[in-house]
């Protein structure tokens, strides 16, 4: 029978930790088909669960067992309007959430780094790692051009197989 439930969960550690990524791999776990986690009010995780009665209690029973402590949990029919969306589709949902906020920290990343570390240091790192890249790409280049010898070299040899052994072949007739 196919159950829709809402579980609430409410403590310190359930938002900004990667709780909504953890309740979605145990859920995949469960095998549960359409879930939908979100953050609401202020240190509380909703989670809509649709799906057979037991998959449901299955993922009900792991998180209660694995929330972080401490942490409150209680769990009630959900029957609003509002659809519970397929697991794939939340990941893409996901995906795209945590990649804008990524993207959102790395945009903040200089001035977070000024604030720590002279200028003169950034500089001096940007430049060590520039030089080692460009030794690495000099490295790569030296093996490229040995690697485009050795082929030559090879499908030289390679292409006058066939006459070496029509000679060696012939040279066998004549001894024998």
């Amino acid at each position: 029978m196919i159950k829709k439930v809402r579980i609430v969960i409410e403590g310190e550690k359930v938002q900004g930790v990667g709780y909504r990524i953890f309740l979605t791999q145990k859920a995949l776990e469960s095998g549960i088909d359409k879930i939908l986690p979100r953050n609401i009010d202020k240190d509380k995780v909703e989670v809509l669960v649709e799906d057979d009665e037991s998959k449901v209690n299955k993922f009900y029973e792991t998180v209660k067992k694995e929330r972080p402590v401490p942490s409150k949990m209680k769990r009630e029919p959900y029957e609003d309007e509002i659809p519970v969306p397929t697991i794939d589709r939340y990941l893409s949902y996901l995906t795209a959430e945590q990649l804008v906020q990524g993207r959102q920290q790395i945009a903040e990343l200089p001035d977070k780094v000024a604030e720590k570390l002279p200028l003169k240091d950034i500089s001096n790192a940007i430049l060590g790692i520039h030089h080692d890249f460009n030794q690495a790409t000099k490295r790569f280049g030296e093996i490229s051009t040995k690697l485009d010898g050795i082929q030559a070299e090879v499908c030289g040899k390679l292409d006058t197989l066939p006459e070496r052994i029509a000679d060696a072949l012939e040279k066998s007739k004549k001894k024998s």
